[in-house]
């Protein structure tokens, strides 16, 4: 019958063909498929399904489900998805392509799955498998957000339909260790032979709170000394808004001896100026680099436990116990959000019992005690 559709066979060939119309971006097209079957009785059944949901969908004002939509599959989705970032030129696609690429764990385990069969037990089967293989549950996280990721764009391009249901996302380990106020100089001290750009490196992030890769790219020419003042510009940071930091208190002397070391005299006996801030021998800092010369001194510094990343705590809980409003000390940071800076400044035992003694403070100086005693009832 008209609208019905039919099934038929090509030339040589058993498995069934199915031909209907339906309506695909708000246009009425003809679409063609395999049934994948040999059976006529179960390719007319197939028929009849599609046709339904055709459509469903035309009155609806839905989408069809296509043969395309069919075989698209999560590996497809992953590709498509790091080369959209690096179109864009995002920060961090290397990382998300390192993560996502087909020799990945993730990729591997659900590359060749078509997206329409990716159901939330498949994804907790993924991450089960992933935590008996004791892989950190961050790791699993961002696994399972690159992922979804890739999919929110697949079904904005049109590729799939709709989303997969996502398991919950895991428990994560909040890193809570603080620097004692000597570590820094300790650190310092150890590197100051081998690698004098991270002794400077480590004040400066004691101080500022600033990211390794931040410090990393930070460039003399964005050193404005007119104005006293570090600018940092939105393409070396991690949420691509720029700051500036006004250099004072104790920047002034870090920039000053940085400036000091800026000039490079080769053998030749000439002089170079360093583009970047931090700089060995004029050559800026490689990532490589900074984990070799950062392990190192760790190690001459006994503190093997220690992470750059620390430092970064340590400078959101100094200025919040120093009275800075948290506006003022994020822009420092660079933290964009409350609830993040909030997990980083921490509050220790120490900064309990400090709390009870300022409190109990003006009772020890003789003041008059707050506190009136009740009256005993008659």
């Amino acid at each position: 019958m008209k609208g019905e559709g039919r099934v038929y066979q090509r030339q040589g060939r058993p498995v069934w063909m199915l031909d209907y119309y339906g309506e695909v971006n708000g246009k009425r097209v003809r679409l063609r498929e395999s049934s994948g079957t040999t059976d006529e009785a179960a390719a007319r059944r197939k028929l009849r399904d599609r046709v339904s949901s055709s459509y469903v969908a035309e009155k609806t004002g839905g989408d069809v489900e296509t043969s395309a939509h069919r075989r698209y599959t999560v590996g497809e989705a992953l590709a498509d998805y790091v080369r959209d970032l690096q179109m864009r030129e995002k920060k961090g696609w290397k990382n998300e392509w390192y993560r996502l690429r087909p020799e990945s764990p993730l990729c591997s385990a659900l590359g060749h799955v078509p997206v329409r069969q990716l159901s939330r037990a498949r994804l907790v089967g993924y991450v089960e498998a992933r935590r008996k293989e004791n892989c950190a549950n961050k790791t699993i996280n961002n696994d399972l957000q690159g992922l979804r990721s890739a999919l929110r764009l697949a079904v904005k391009a049109g590729r799939v339909l709709r989303l997969p249901a996502f398991p919950d996302k895991l428990g994560e380990r909040v890193r809570e260790g603080f620097p004692e106020a000597w570590e820094p100089e300790a650190l310092a001290a150890a590197a100051l032979e081998k690698a004098p750009w991270l002794a400077e490196m480590v004040r400066f992030a004691y101080v500022t709170g600033w990211r390794r890769g931040e410090l990393l790219a930070l460039r003399w020419e964005w050193i404005d000394w007119e104005e006293r003042q570090v600018r940092l510009p939105g393409v070396s940071t991690k949420n691509g808004r720029g700051r500036v930091v006004p250099i004072a208190g104790e920047l002034v002397a870090i920039m000053e001896r940085l400036r000091e070391a800026r000039s490079v005299v080769h053998e030749s006996g000439s002089v170079a100026l360093a583009e970047t801030v931090f700089h060995d021998a004029g050559q800026p800092i490689t990532r490589k680099r900074f984990v070799l010369a950062w392990s190192a001194a760790r190690k001459a510094a006994k503190l093997p436990h220690r992470l750059f990343h620390d430092f970064r705590r340590a400078a959101a809980r100094r200025m919040t116990n120093a009275g800075v409003p948290q506006v003022v000390a994020m822009k420092i940071t660079g933290h964009e959000t409350d609830s993040m800076f909030r997990r980083y400044a921490i509050v220790e035992t120490s900064d309990m019992a400090s709390a009870f003694q300022r409190v109990a403070a003006p009772a020890g100086r003789g003041a008059s005690s707050p506190v009136v005693p009740m009256r005993r009832k008659r």
